[in-house]
């Protein structure tokens, strides 16, 4: 993001490693004819310049959550500056649960189809009613609390991991049981097969 501030503030051909400083200016050279532009190297640099300037679109993706935004905003106001800010709306019900149906349906679960389609469900449910509780706390309190596509997004990974972390434990100890569940069978049979010894 420095080198974006930094781009026009020093000789940009020194900045971007765009190859030798004449090659480009011998490429400009039948555009600014065309726009009639002198043939001298600095206007032609200032002609590539006003070219960049003119044609550079940076899109910065930024997550209102956190203190990240905020930060860099006061550190670099060129962000806010003369941008276009694109608030993306909430997702609908229906995208909620096809990214649901997209992490879980391949997701190895000990249950019938049937359980895994409602907690897809259940999941996307789970996150327009966060959305909802947000909008109500900022009306009785006026304070913000953001959810964006990325946490529902965390939310699913979160999910997966530690229902594998679980399930892993939980098989752990269900082999531990079975394996002395099967101890002890064997131990048993091997005392019925023993000759019962009288004093």
């Amino acid at each position: 993001m420095q080198l974006l501030f930094n781009l026009f503030a020093s000789n940009l051909l020194t900045v971007c490693d765009c190859g030798p400083q004449d090659a480009i200016l011998g490429d400009l050279r039948p555009a600014a004819k065309k726009a009639k532009i002198l043939d001298s190297s600095e206007t032609l640099t200032k002609f590539f310049f006003d070219r960049v300037r003119n044609n550079l679109h940076v899109v910065l993706c930024m997550s209102p959550v956190g203190d990240k935004l905020s930060s860099r905003s006061r550190k670099f106001p060129g962000i806010i500056n003369c941008t276009t800010v694109d608030w993306f709306l909430a997702w609908p019900e229906e995208g909620l649960l096809s990214v649901s149906r997209k992490f879980i349906s391949n997701f190895t679960m000990e249950t019938t189809n049937e359980s895994k389609q409602g907690l897809m469900a259940h999941m996307a449910k789970v996150h327009s009613l966060v959305v909802q509780a947000t909008l109500d706390y900022f009306a009785s309190y006026r304070r913000n609390v953001y959810v964006t596509p990325k946490s529902y997004l965390s939310f699913l990974k979160t999910y997966c991991l530690v229902y594998q972390d679980q399930f892993d434990s939980i098989k752990a100890l269900a082999d531990k049981i079975n394996n002395g569940t099967v101890a002890c069978t064997l131990q048993q049979s091997y005392r019925m097969r023993m000759p019962v010894q009288t004093s």
